[in-house]
């Protein structure tokens, strides 16, 4: 994603990784999380890619149990696209396709994890 600054959001994921989800963040610009907190279960891991790529998709992977869910989006995790734009986010069916964007991500040198 582009930025993650909405703190509703950001006390979502806190939540999440409190609750032992594993969770790996690409974001190009403004991230106002703590990640790799010692105290979450399994930490936020998080980098910047910042001046590497200037335009950028959104892809949001959840692993699910197993039950893998793949979407993309225009949205940006932050108040001014969640709270007063309209966004856009839809899962990707078509198997190819996804196996395509998961292929991109894997590529960008993010180890995934499958579980």
């Amino acid at each position: 994603m582009n930025s993650l600054a909405d703190t509703i959001m950001i006390e979502k994921l806190y939540e999440a990784a409190k609750a032992g989800v594993k969770i790996k963040l690409i974001v190009r610009g403004i991230f106002c999380m703590f990640s790799e907190n010692k105290k979450f279960k399994f930490p936020v891991k998080a980098i910047s890619i910042v001046d590497e790529y200037l335009e950028h998709a959104r892809v949001f992977v959840f692993y699910n149990k197993g039950n893998q869910k793949v979407f993309i989006s225009s949205a940006d995790w932050m108040l001014r696209n969640i709270e007063h734009r309209v966004e856009a986010t839809c899962p990707v069916t078509n198997k190819e396709l996804k196996k395509e964007l998961l292929d991109m991500v894997a590529d960008s040198n993010i180890l995934l994890l499958k579980k």
